[in-house]
């Protein structure tokens, strides 16, 4: 029921089967990625490219906390967006290359000394997130 007291068919209908594991399974790969990515970061950040493990610590929990600042902005361009596809989908399209570009420099870091790895590190990480 609605606020004014009147049953909603439409809000008790449970989505189609087909509907159901159409949304699973493009979660399933999205968050199987990210998890691998999120997993395997750490090692490759400390064993591969030879960074210290707190200052891995520090970038992630950085990230995180600047990721929840931007999140808000993000929200805001997308209620923004006005296209015949709606507000997100557009966001989604447009992404999926740098999103790409974004993990293939994740996983390059090149040989410029700590400091420098490190600043790589943190920028690349940044832009991912």
């Amino acid at each position: 029921m609605n606020e004014e007291g009147v049953k909603n068919d439409q809000a008790l209908k449970q989505p189609p089967k087909k509907e159901m594991w159409a949304w699973g399974v493009g979660s399933f790969g999205t968050f199987t990625i990210w998890t691998l990515i999120g997993s395997f970061l750490t090692y490759y950040y400390t064993d591969v490219a030879g960074l210290a493990a707190g200052a891995v610590g520090t970038l992630m929990l950085v990230a995180r906390l600047m990721d929840g600042v931007t999140d808000l902005g993000m929200g805001s361009f997308v209620d923004k967006t006005r296209s015949k596809h709606g507000s997100a989908r557009p966001w989604l399209l447009w992404m999926g290359v740098p999103l790409g570009v974004a993990t293939v420099l994740l996983f390059s870091v090149p040989d410029l000394g700590d400091t420098g790895k490190l600043v790589y590190a943190y920028v690349t990480y940044f832009y991912l997130y």
